[in-house]
């Protein structure tokens, strides 16, 4: 069983709205209905704007911004120190040969 809905599906279940409730409350259901939908996706968005100012408070009093930044430099500085160390044995290599040429 298919989990969509076709026309056929919805025209049944209309025209059993329209027996059970009758054509006159049947626009009063639908408007209450699009109420409710209304609300639904207005608490969820004021949920989701909550949970946004609730995390953003937390990182400013944890602090998080500021470590991120330091973390930031030290990574940063691991590298330097990296390329740094690599120039530098490159560099001896090149000297070692250059010494040992000289030698003989």
């Amino acid at each position: 069983m298919g989990g969509s809905i076709g026309w056929a599906e919805i025209a049944v279940v209309i025209v059993l709205a329209l027996i059970i409730f009758g054509p006159k409350k049947l626009p009063e259901l639908g408007s209450a209905l699009g109420r409710s939908i209304r609300g639904f996706r207005k608490g969820l968005k004021e949920g989701q704007q909550e949970i946004q100012s609730t995390v953003s408070e937390v990182k400013e009093a944890a602090g998080l911004n500021e470590v991120k930044a330091a973390v930031t430099e030290l990574k940063d500085a691991a590298d330097l120190r990296k390329v740094v160390s690599v120039d530098s044995e490159s560099a001896g290599v090149s000297a070692a040969k250059g010494a040992g040429s000289s030698e003989n």
